[in-house]
């Protein structure tokens, strides 16, 4: 008999179908096992019927798949991504006072790339560790919302480009006139981070166990039907919204190229 669980106090049984004023019924009598090994049980009966294990199954572990290593080219071109990620973000961090970019592009960059090396870190470590209920529905929550935030960053980033390229010219400004206060940054952060946070938290604390569609899931990752609603309708829009705003920025680059590149303004020493 091949066993779905480890469970206590296994017993052998066979079906015996005059029991219960002939609704039938498993009796031990007559059957024993032999030996078990891993979650295969060897059993001996002495009449022919149908057979079971009976155990109890009291918070005991379902056995899944064992992990399996992914394709060796999924790891190797993982590797190139990570480690170009890992260039980009240690030099943007380094060399942030030398490189000509404005603070909001800074921002929107390096959490673009954290969140695309978290992505990259997690599916490859972890996509296939399905023994663990623990850790399979720790990595379907860490992956989906590392999908969700680099999907909304990369928005967050288009939109920031096409407000850049379809800027008027400042008008002349009246030296008495204080310059408007720069807004701030978290508003990028909540809508980045905060947005997949809290939709992955809702996801999860109605029911863990959408992250744990079936026993013998190949994969981390959520159950198909809820899978629809709550990863795949939205990455879907927020994707769609994408396209639409570099589609602008091409049409506008096209229009005006002498907006092409986005600079911080130099100082007075640089200039």
């Amino acid at each position: 008999m091949r066993r779905i669980a480890l469970g206590a106090d296994a017993v052998a049984a066979q079906w015996n179908f005059d029991l219960l004023n002939g609704q039938g019924g498993w009796k031990s009598d007559g059957c024993h096992i032999l030996y078990s090994v891993e979650n295969i049980t060897t059993i001996q009966c002495y009449s022919l019927s149908n057979y079971a294990v009976l155990m109890d199954l009291t918070g005991s572990e379902f056995y899944t798949q064992a992990a399996h290593l992914l394709h060796p080219v999924v790891y190797t071109t993982a590797a190139i991504l990570l480690l170009c990620l890992l260039a980009v973000i240690v030099s943007y961090i380094y060399q942030h006072s030398l490189i000509r970019i404005s603070l909001k592009g800074w921002h929107m960059l390096v959490n673009l790339c954290f969140h695309i090396f978290l992505t990259c870190v997690v599916f490859v470590g972890g996509i296939s560790q399905t023994r663990n209920a623990s850790v399979f529905q720790a990595v379907g929550i860490i992956l989906r919302y590392s999908t969700l935030a680099t999907v909304l960053w990369v928005g967050v980033t288009a939109r920031n480009i096409y407000k850049q390229v379809t800027k008027k010219a400042k008008r002349c400004q009246d030296p008495d006139e204080l310059p408007p206060p720069p807004r701030p940054m978290l508003r990028f952060y909540l809508i980045g981070g905060g947005i997949p946070i809290i939709v992955c938290g809702i996801t999860a604390a109605a029911n863990i166990k959408n992250y744990r569609s079936r026993p013998n899931a190949p994969y981390c990752w959520m159950a198909w039907e809820p899978f629809l609603g709550a990863f795949y309708g939205p990455a879907s829009f927020i994707t769609f919204v994408n396209c639409m705003y570099f589609l602008s920025i091409f049409i506008q680059l096209k229009r005006h190229p002498e907006r092409k590149y986005e600079l911080k303004e130099p100082t007075e020493e640089q200039q």
